[in-house]
């Protein structure tokens, strides 16, 4: 979804390899202090990404070896007398040389114990690197990629939507646009063939000609607008005000285009709160849903009429509750006209039986004053959210356009390869299939038809620097093509700064071909030895392996840091099969996760990859599934990971998302159960962990976290942190906390993969270390 502490591109190093200097704050081991470290009983690995360790008793002291020679707390002196020089020597020579042997079997058992199968049925292959040409190719001169630039969308392409409109005859290729040209009208209606010189086509209709229009002593600016489909009045909101990650609630207003004027749509209520408001289709009357209760009002009056009057916390009319809105509409609406106006068709939910979940909010709100007295609570929301197994609300991807004058149909598919789109025609009859972009090279395409489908806006979203055209579709016989964004900006700024190379590939496990990608850094070099971050989402029907165009965190970590990123798309993503897809089901994290490891394994046998300094993170789904990864791998592969969001129980999320691909609680225990992240003593296993969560998540609520930090507790797991971000939801945004978020997460990476959080795994006091190394001395003298 600038930074406190600004990133210098010509200060920071790639951190890809090791300084061989020793600096008191990165390096985590030094040979001047082998002799007294490795005399404490522990081991570790030259990198210091990877402990080699058992499990020791509760009385066996733990150690710590940051510290150089002579630099104990109480100093080191050495006693008089005791022993002949020669006998010292050769005790200490015969110790060392115990040590040493030891040190090298217990490397050897690890070695074999690393690369142990995490499944039986695992069987991997690799399939051949396919190298994104152009832009990725990785420019070693560029500039280093900071993260300030990549969090504020800096290398966002510039992408233009357009809305189609059904002209009041039938006409095709109009379009709606809205500012843009401070020479035109604000609102207004455009035919695409008027952009092109050569063409003639009706004139432009505008239907508001400023940005703003007055209602009485109120001025109103428009949040969003909806031309009725006669194009004589607008439908106007304004203070629009955020509820859900798709709805809203504004103020409505209607304005006429011919006057140029507007008015409340209920003069009744001027700050109405209005959820949803939407035109019938002979532009006669508006259907609306405030506080959860249906009205409507027809414009030849201006009187509104009530539909429903139950409505309130347990209805709801016209609109979805929570998870409706996110888990099946992905919108706001649950309202349908007929065809000709006559009838209104909606949703009525019933949760009087959907149990609550209380959102808490602990910042004071400027726009929510608090009671009297009540200003040092914290403010709760209550959200009727159905867990899994808890009762349900009661209710009492398809073709992008069809034009059947034509007897066509558009649509999308990944028919080339799983991590591209191409835009393709076929008859109604299933017969003659055509492409109606390039097939023969890489690409990601999109398409948005018009009303008529004889025009169509063309996005090109990758792997190359997008761009956007508008075209006439193949049945049109007016040929039409007008280039609307080539994203110039972009390419320059591309040629300017060392991105990543992006190598493509699959890999086969368990028969399963998964496909994958590495981002390696711009000035990779084969004979070095780099960290891997595996970033995955991994959430069923999902993909994150494509080839859009895109820069972000992934590509600031191997661009700025230096480190090679890896994602793979494992059992129960998209568009790889459905025998694939429907392998996770009842199983949530199990299949997914032997994906994970087994593809980390595969890298960490490649000859540049350091198979010590390997770490996996995720958000949401993906948070879930870096836990579950470390859980199930127990320190085998992965010795760190980044968790944010994590769902870490699915009985704590909701019901029709869950239930979906695990059944309920009572119907499969016994997979809930497998699913939840509940063995900590295999969490305890990897070097360290991070979680990081916003107290204020509607989606997935901070329940998850808080009961797995029990869990630790429990079982005195302590090599993890934690953070928490005050009243943010899912999205970790609110008081600058996104930034914050992408700062600590590469701040924390930085840590890792410099060997600090093995410095930390088993703090002891500098002086215990001065006061061993004298018992060391006593025994020495009297052996």
């Amino acid at each position: 979804m600038g930074v406190e502490k600004r990133i210098n591109d010509e200060e920071m190093q790639p951190l890809a390899e090791r300084d061989d200097e020793s600096r008191d704050s990165i390096d985590s081991t030094s040979t001047a202090s082998i002799s007294f470290a490795l005399l404490g009983g522990a081991n570790r690995s030259a990198h210091g990404g990877r402990v080699a360790r058992t499990r020791k008793s509760e009385n066996q002291e733990k150690y710590h070896d940051d510290e150089e020679e002579g630099d104990l707390e109480e100093g080191f002196v050495p006693p008089a007398g005791g022993w002949s020089a020669p006998r010292r020597v050769s005790v200490i020579f015969t110790l060392i040389v115990t040590l040493c042997i030891a040190g090298w079997l217990v490397a050897f058992f690890v070695l074999l114990g690393r690369h142990k199968d995490s499944s039986k049925d695992a069987a991997v292959s690799q399939g051949e690197s396919n190298i994104i040409p152009g832009i990725y190719s990785g420019g070693r001169g560029g500039k280093k990629l900071d993260l300030d630039g990549v969090l504020f969308g800096n290398w966002s392409p510039k992408s233009h939507d357009i809305s189609w409109f059904p002209g009041p005859n039938g006409a095709d290729g109009l379009l709606l646009e809205q500012g843009g040209d401070r020479n035109k009208a604000y609102l207004r209606v455009e035919d695409i063939r008027s952009r092109n010189p050569g063409n003639k086509a009706d004139d432009t209709i505008v239907l508001m000609r400023e940005s703003s229009f007055m209602v009485g002593k109120r001025l109103v600016r428009p949040s969003k607008v909806w031309p009725s489909p006669d194009l004589k009045t607008v439908l106007v909101m304004s203070d629009q005000r955020k509820n859900w990650r798709h709805s809203y609630t504004g103020n409505y207003w209607l304005f006429d285009v011919e006057t140029q004027t507007g008015e409340p749509l209920d003069p009744e209520s001027l700050d109405g709160g209005i959820q949803l408001a939407s035109w019938s289709p002979n532009s006669d009357a508006i259907v609306f849903t405030r506080k959860n209760n249906m009205f409507i009002r027809r414009l030849s009056s201006k009187n509104v009429k009530q539909i429903t009057t139950d409505g309130g916390t347990n209805l709801f009319y016209g609109i979805p509750d929570w998870v409706y809105e996110e888990e099946v509409f992905s919108g706001s609406s649950a309202t349908w006209w007929d065809g000709d106006g006559k009838f209104v068709a909606f949703l009525r939910t019933n949760e009087s039986r959907v149990p609550e979940y209380p959102v808490q909010y602990f910042i004071p709100n400027t726009n929510k004053p608090s009671r009297p007295s009540e200003e040092n609570y914290p403010d709760i929301r209550k959200i009727k959210y159905p867990k899994a197994g808890a009762p349900n609300p009661v209710v009492v991807d398809a073709p992008s356009a069809v034009d059947l004058k034509r007897g066509l149909v558009y649509f999308v598919a990944a028919k080339e390869n799983p991590t591209e789109r191409h835009i393709y025609t076929v008859k109604l009859d299933g017969s003659g299939l055509q492409p109606i972009v390039d097939t023969k090279s890489a690409g990601y395409y999109s398409i948005s038809l018009s009303a008529g489908a004889g025009y169509a806006l063309l996005k090109y979203e990758g792997p190359d620097i997008p761009w956007q055209k508008v075209i006439s579709t193949p049945a049109n016989e007016e040929k039409y093509e007008e280039s609307i964004e080539k994203n110039p900006g972009l390419a320059d700024m591309a040629r300017k700064y060392a991105l990543p190379s992006l190598h493509y590939q699959t890999i086969t496990i368990s028969g399963y071909e998964l496909q994958v990608v590495e981002r390696r850094p711009a000035n990779f070099n084969p004979d070095k030895k780099y960290p891997v971050l595996f970033h995955l989402y991994g959430g069923p029907g999902s993909q994150t392996v494509t080839k859009k165009f895109k820069v972000d965190f992934q590509s600031y970590v191997a661009s700025n840091l230096g480190y090679i990123v890896v994602t793979v798309d494992g059992r129960g993503t998209g568009f790889i099969g459905r025998k694939a897809r429907c392998a996770v089901r009842g199983n949530l994290g199990h299949y997914e996760a032997i994906d994970q490891i087994e593809t980390a394994k595969a890298w960490g046998k490649r000859s540049y990859v350091d198979a010590d300094r390997m770490a996996i993170w995720g958000w949401s789904y993906g948070g879930f599934m870096t836990l579950k990864t470390l859980e199930q791998d127990a320190g085998q592969t992965f010795q760190y990971g980044m968790a944010v969001a994590p769902v870490t129980d699915w009985r704590f999320y909701d019901s029709i998302y869950t239930e979906r691909y695990m059944h309920t609680p009572q119907n499969n225990p016994e997979g809930y159960d497998r699913s939840a992240i509940s063995n900590v003593t295999a969490l305890d296993q990897a070097v360290r962990f991070m979680i990081v969560h916003g107290s204020g998540d509607d989606n997935v609520h901070i329940q998850n976290t808080l009961t797995l930090l029990d869990k630790l507790d429990l079982g005195s797991v302590k090599n993890f942190d934690v953070h928490v971000y005050p009243d943010s939801d899912h999205s970790i945004y609110f008081h600058n906390a996104n930034k914050m978020v992408y700062q600590r997460l590469s701040d924390w990476l930085v840590n890792a993969f410099n060997g600090e959080w093995v410095k930390t795994r088993d703090p002891i006091p500098h002086k215990s270390l001065a006061r061993r190394a004298l018992g060391l001395i006593n025994i020495l003298r009297n052996g």
